[in-house]
């Protein structure tokens, strides 16, 4: 499954379970926080150790792809 911006996603913050939604995805050098933006990422390739992925949230946080649980279907 792909996520795009706009895709509500449920993960894990602080060992809290969220429901939020992506306003941006960034792919980065592993280890940084900061990279290219780009539009979609597939959930297979959040496992992949060639780079990270930063997630900015609509609920004023951001996390790594290896936080989001799952894709919420609506």
């Amino acid at each position: 499954m792909e996520i795009k911006i706009g895709t509500k996603v449920k993960v894990k913050l602080q060992g809290r379970e969220i429901t939020t939604e992506v306003t941006s995805i960034e792919r980065c050098e592993c280890g940084e926080k900061c990279g290219e933006p780009i539009e979609s990422v597939c959930m297979e390739d959040l496992k992949l150790y060639d780079y990270d992925y930063t997630f900015t949230l609509d609920c004023g946080r951001w996390c790594y792809g290896e936080e989001i649980l799952e894709i919420v279907e609506e």
